[in-house]
């Protein structure tokens, strides 16, 4: 409680008293005391005011005498003896909230104050006037560079409130708060599905965040923070995805980008073999044994390697790096050469060491082949007079790529090797000792049998000659056959 003396002196001085401070105002001589009840003395020179703060307060609030705020003239208080102070009134701020998230904090509430000059504070101290703390704006704000991630902290929100030269502060609302923690994006590719062109993507991310691929998207677990989300659509070939994270949304850290490849599949079908006739091979010679392939799809573009594997027995001739193509539209009967704008030759031949295998590339561009359209070449196999007898066969592999889709061929063509005609003559005959010789002509390495006990083995170049002895009397009938491996062979 203050007490409240005015006196004027003769002397001209006014003396301005209350009881726990004192202030003095200089004023003129003819000046006169003109006391009011307003809680401060006035003079016609000065006034002067001063504030006596009562004990510390006791609980949540807190005052402190401080200058008037400039961002509110206050209004005079009403005359009261218990002085401006009192008249300062600031209660706990209501409807206090508090939501906090990855990217900030969000404090509302409405400050109580009977001055303007009232808002909300949000402190790490319950008494922010005498030992201050760290500020939290209220409203919506991101997180405060002094507080870590992880941390844990206890927010007070108060009423603030600024009049007469006073500053109060009250609470009684407390929030214990962690800042949560923001985990680094991760994605890699877990799997990837060459046919059906898709690709897993997995990876870790900050817990509960929503992780996006483009338009598609998860949620990483609240508890670990590990995601999957599978990616279809794409297209063959390398496909880069920018995965992001975001808390509502808002995207947080740096976005990742993996990239999948996607390798074209072959399709059954889409190169195929047509005209497999057989093809005999004439010995001691070479002849050139058709391989025909049909494309099942239009196209301009169809690179790929053709291999041609030799008959048993046989090799592939040299000089033959390049293989002429012939072309035929697929409802035409008729072998045509390509056309000159065509790159379907198959060129850049390759043969082994021991010309068992050709192998070349097919640039497959140029002229566009028709779906239905034919394409053959025709290598030259040599087989030598000795080769076995049987049905040998050319072999082939096709590879490459059509439309975006890969082709695989495996093909052959049976290319029989037929025995040598066989002939045979008497070249003499000894009555006397009833001895006669034989020769004639068989497939090269053949056993040639006279009779049935007379036999003997055609030279390289198929002939061959033999004496039949202890003939009879008179006329004598031979049968002459010839075998190849043990089997007997057709003349």
């Amino acid at each position: 409680m203050r007490r409240r003396t005015t006196e004027a002196l003769a002397a001209g001085l006014a003396i301005s008293l209350v009881i726990g401070s004192l202030a003095l105002a200089p004023r003129s001589s003819t000046a006169q005391a003109s006391p009011v009840d307003d809680g401060v003395t006035t003079a016609s020179a000065a006034t002067v005011v001063t504030h006596e703060p009562d004990a510390a307060p006791s609980g949540p609030t807190e005052d402190t005498a401080a200058p008037l705020s400039p961002q509110a003239a206050p209004p005079t208080p009403p005359s009261s003896t218990d002085g401006a102070r009192l008249f300062l009134t600031v209660s706990p701020p209501t409807g206090v909230s508090l939501q906090s998230d990855h990217l900030g904090l969000t404090v509302r509430g409405t400050p109580q104050c009977n001055v303007s000059n009232c808002r909300l504070l949000v402190s790490t101290s319950s008494q922010p006037l005498s030992s201050p703390g760290s500020e939290v704006p209220s409203g919506t704000s991101s997180w405060p560079s002094w507080w870590a991630e992880g941390t844990t902290r206890t927010l007070y929100v108060h009423s603030w409130g600024n009049g007469w030269g006073w500053t109060k502060t009250n609470w009684n609302t407390s929030y214990t708060v962690t800042r949560p923690v923001t985990t680094p994006l991760t994605a890699r590719v877990a799997s990837t599905d060459h046919v059906g062109r898709s690709a897993v993507i997995t990876g870790v991310a900050t817990k509960g965040a929503r992780v996006e691929i483009g338009s598609r998207y998860t949620t990483a677990s609240t508890t670990t923070g590990a995601w999957s989300m599978t990616v279809s659509g794409l297209a063959v070939g390398a496909n880069t995805l920018t995965v992001v994270q975001k808390i509502g949304t808002t995207t947080i850290g740096s976005s990742v980008r993996v990239t999948v490849t996607i390798d074209p599949q072959v399709v059954p079908g889409l190169v195929r073999q047509v005209d497999a006739t057989p093809q005999t091979l004439l010995r001691g010679g070479d002849t050139a044994v058709s391989v025909a392939v049909e494309f099942t799809e239009r196209t301009q573009s169809a690179p790929g390697t053709v291999t041609f594997t030799a008959p048993a027995g046989t090799t592939f001739a040299t000089g033959q790096d390049t293989l002429v193509a012939e072309h035929r539209a697929g409802s035409a009967t008729t072998w045509q050469d390509a056309p000159a704008s065509a790159s379907w030759d198959l060129a850049s031949g390759r043969r082994s060491a021991d010309g068992s295998t050709y192998s070349y590339t097919f640039p497959g561009t140029g002229s566009a082949l028709d779906a239905g359209g034919d394409l053959r070449w025709a290598p030259r196999v040599s087989t030598p007079l000795d080769a076995p007898v049987g049905t040998p066969a050319l072999g082939f592999t096709m590879t490459g790529a059509l439309n975006a889709k890969l082709y695989d061929l495996t093909g052959t063509v049976d290319t029989p090797v037929a025995a040598a005609t066989l002939t045979a003559e008497v070249v003499s005959v000894d009555a006397q000792g009833r001895v006669a010789a034989l020769r004639g002509t068989a497939t090269p390495g053949a056993t040639v049998a006279v009779g049935g006990d007379t036999t003997t083995v055609a030279e390289s170049d198929g002939t061959w000659s033999t004496t039949v002895e202890g003939l009879e009397l008179g006329d004598n009938e031979l049968v002459v056959t010839q075998s190849v491996g043990g089997v007997p062979v057709r003349p």
